[in-house]
């Protein structure tokens, strides 16, 4: 890149970028705009759940077993007559939690960490990415189902296995953008100022490694959402009567031949909400990035 006399002399470093101009680039990106509307909109949806959910979603009628949809139950019936539209409402609910939770305890977990091993260096660093390297060998469902075989089934000890998996992810993330900062010269001068190892991670390396963490973040949200549904799937997340997403889907599968729309449901639904936050992270990058294409 050229730099002319003018550009060179009595400018200082270019500006970082202003909230309101990564907010602009977000809404130019129709696609992220659209993940962030579906997003909300099932959050919303769920949280009213009880308002809206026509039936309980954990009571069934026998005598309406395997009904298809009707203007009395929209999506139809279970193989136990609870109306597969409730349970998909509150599954729903039980979905987002879980991937909120899993992703919470990821970054918990592997944030602090990775900052710190860029910050350290030497032997904590060396120790840290060995750990992290050891558990990412693993696969990610398999170590999540040797977890919960340890602790036993549940939505809590599903989410935190998961965190457990996807924490190193974010751990290399935290690490690779804390080794970044780390050379730029306002570290220097705050070392050398004499600010203290926890002022220098939480001013300077912590907001500065938070564009590509958000963009982690969604993308952890994303696979909790599939690695819930998997779990639940298999009869290791949430137990009945409870119900999630991948609950619905596992209980509809074995009558699908005889009823396919609470599995076409159910699909659709958990595709949609892991594209949505694959799309959201794309957005994230491109509009927040610390450095723009150009």
């Amino acid at each position: 890149m050229i730099v002319t006399a003018s550009q060179g002399r009595g400018k200082g470093p270019r500006p970082k970028m202003t909230r309101g101009g990564g907010i602009d680039r977000f809404r130019r990106q129709p696609l992220a705009v659209a993940a962030l509307v579906f997003v909300v909109v099932i959050t919303i949806v769920c949280i009213l759940a009880p308002l809206l959910t026509p039936y309980p979603f954990d009571r069934g009628v026998l005598a309406d077993t395997l009904q298809g949809p009707s203007a009395r139950h929209p999506l139809g019936t279970d193989d136990v007559g609870r109306d597969v539209l409730s349970r998909l409402l509150y599954g729903g609910r039980t979905t987002l939690l879980a991937a909120v939770q899993a992703t919470g305890f990821s970054v918990v977990l592997g944030v602090p960490a990775g900052l710190v091993a860029a910050f350290a260096g030497g032997w904590v660093d060396a120790c840290l990415s060995r750990v992290a390297d050891a558990i990412m060998t693993f696969p990610a469902l398999l170590l999540a189902v040797v977890i919960i075989g340890i602790t036993g089934p549940g939505l809590t000890n599903a989410m935190i296995a998961i965190g457990v998996v996807y924490g190193p992810r974010l751990f290399r993330v935290a690490r690779a953008a804390g080794l970044a900062v780390l050379n730029e010269t306002y570290i220097a001068a705050a070392k050398t100022v004499g600010c203290s190892p926890l002022r220098i991670l939480m001013r300077h390396l912590l907001p500065n490694a938070l564009s590509p963490l958000l963009v982690q973040v969604s993308l952890t949200m994303a696979t909790a959402v599939l690695a819930e549904g998997s779990l639940s799937f298999l009869g290791l997340g949430v137990q009945p009567p409870q119900s999630s997403w991948g609950a619905v889907l596992g209980r509809s599968v074995p009558q699908m031949s005889q009823h396919p729309v609470p599995v076409i449901a159910a699909g659709v639904l958990i595709s949609l909400l892991v594209l949505s936050f694959n799309l959201l992270g794309d957005g994230i990058r491109d509009s927040i990035g610390r450095e723009r294409k150009s």
